[in-house]
């Protein structure tokens, strides 16, 4: 199975992370920057909504932050 790279890409620069949206010129690609975002999760949403993927945060439930006791 051949599987294409993502259209998008997350580059981070100092405390920027970059949305980086890729296209093939001959024979290797050119990235141009189309989003900055200053926190990780919204530029994770923002990728999984450019490339058409289903984002599902990291925490599965809303109470895996808290202490069971």
């Amino acid at each position: 199975m051949n599987s294409m790279p993502p259209k998008y890409t997350i580059e981070r620069r100092y405390n920027l992370f970059r949305i980086i949206r890729w296209k093939r010129v001959a024979d290797h690609r050119e990235g141009t920057t189309v989003g900055e975002f200053r926190d990780f999760e919204e530029a994770r949403k923002a990728l999984y909504d450019l490339n058409g993927w289903k984002y599902k945060s990291k925490t599965a439930n809303d109470d895996a932050n808290t202490i069971k006791k």
